[in-house]
């Protein structure tokens, strides 16, 4: 099973490789959209084995999971099943992003599990119940290391939330609110 990352608007190469170079089989593949319906693709022979079938982008048209069951046959009608070969998957995860904008984002979940982030401007209420803080998510440790409480550092910085929290009794949180400020 393979997992691939591709933009909105992309065709999709189904792809199977078998094993021995078979070149005498016919591969298909049911292939599942994001919306729940699937179709039926008969691959067709490249070269040493290789099957290929590419879905045009025009079937793509939703961000979601796409996914594709292989299943290999010893004749074109697709009545006989090779035992030889087990079924096999792959996964297309569709987004209208690029792998930068990908990166940056998954940075981001980083930081928001804090992974290089920085806490300050922390306020509290005479509970000593956190109020309100800054949270700063950075590209690497050592511009962690580098941020100062309360400062206004920028090197490395991927984003920055705000913080607040409402209580309804002492230690008893009502609310917790983070929104993105960078």
């Amino acid at each position: 099973m393979s997992v691939f990352s591709i933009a909105l608007g992309n065709d999709i190469t189904l792809s199977l490789l078998l094993e021995g170079g078979e070149i005498d089989q016919y591969p298909r593949a049911t292939f599942y959209n994001a919306n729940g319906t699937s179709s039926e693709y008969t691959l067709s022979h490249v070269a040493q084995g290789r099957y290929e079938y590419t879905v045009p982008a025009s079937v793509i048209t939703v961000i979601g999971t796409y996914r594709s069951i292989y299943e290999v046959f010893t004749d074109a009608s697709h009545t006989i099943e090779n035992s030889d070969y087990w079924l096999s998957t792959d996964t297309f995860l569709i987004s209208n992003s690029s792998i930068t904008a990908l990166t940056e984002m998954l940075t981001r979940l980083l930081g928001i599990s804090h992974e290089n982030a920085y806490l300050d401007r922390a306020t509290y209420d005479e509970c000593n119940q956190l109020q309100d803080a800054r949270l700063r998510c950075f590209d690497s440790k050592a511009h962690v290391d580098a941020a100062t409480p309360g400062g206004l550092e920028t090197t490395g910085l991927v984003a920055m939330y705000s913080i607040s929290a409402d209580y309804t009794n002492p230690g008893q949180l009502l609310s917790y609110k983070m929104t993105r400020e960078i």
